[in-house]
């Protein structure tokens, strides 16, 4: 098993789409500026959830918890905050 024949197994966003459309709840986005495969599939999801919020963090990669937990837990408490909020 490979992760190229996982992933073909999955469906694209671009089929998931109109069903993420339906999703009414805020989500949160975060992806590293430096994560080349995840970034441009993490500005297509956002996009395709109506109420989402998409946080990209400079000087991280895949994993932005480990590389900058800082600006991860401010991205994360500032999301939670709204959307207890109502915002």
């Amino acid at each position: 098993h490979t992760l190229r024949g996982v992933l073909a197994a999955e469906p694209s966003l671009d089929e998931l789409a109109p069903r993420l459309a339906e999703l009414a709840r805020p989500a949160l986005v975060i992806v590293g500026a430096r994560d080349r495969m995840s970034l441009p599939a993490s500005r297509v999801l956002a996009a395709a959830l109506p109420r989402a919020k998409l946080v990209v963090v400079e000087g991280a990669g895949h994993v932005v918890n480990l590389a900058q937990p800082a600006a991860f837990n401010r991205a994360l408490e500032e999301f939670l905050a709204a959307a207890v909020g109502g915002a």
